[in-house]
């Protein structure tokens, strides 16, 4: 695949980035905890989802955003290494908003882990998904 980068790291499985692609990102909150337990927080992360999609010039497809995990489909561009760059943003400011809202100085929460799925065209993607911020 042409303008395709294969990136391993060190703690994590490696990862296909392949332009003009779809993935499916799944992410988590360090120890599976309601940081997102209120509307407020749940709109937040999506507005910064949106905004950092817009950044990298992404498609956002589909979401669903729940108190301690999250699901989005989005589509690449060409520059498909960017989406490190879009998760670890997205991570770092919901962090940030929500350790300010729960008052902690340390940033020990840090943790919202995603997980990048590449989705190859033989991949069931249903017309009848919708976008969902809360359940």
């Amino acid at each position: 695949m042409e303008g395709s980068i294969y990136k391993t790291y060190k703690h994590n499985p490696p990862h296909l980035f392949v332009p003009d692609a779809i993935y499916m990102i799944t992410g988590a909150t360090y120890l599976k905890e309601s940081f997102f337990q209120d509307d407020k927080r749940k709109e937040y992360f999506l507005r910064v989802l949106i905004e950092k999609i817009i950044r990298f010039e992404w498609k956002l497809l589909y979401w669903v955003i729940l108190d301690n995990h999250y699901h989005i489909l989005i589509k690449s561009k060409k520059d498909a290494s960017a989406l490190v760059k879009v998760i670890s943003q997205l991570h770092s400011v919901a962090a940030m908003y929500c350790n300010k809202l729960d008052r902690k100085r340390d940033v020990k929460y840090g943790g919202i882990i995603g997980i990048p799925v590449l989705l190859m065209k033989n991949h069931f993607l249903p017309e009848s998904i919708t976008s969902i911020i809360t359940l």
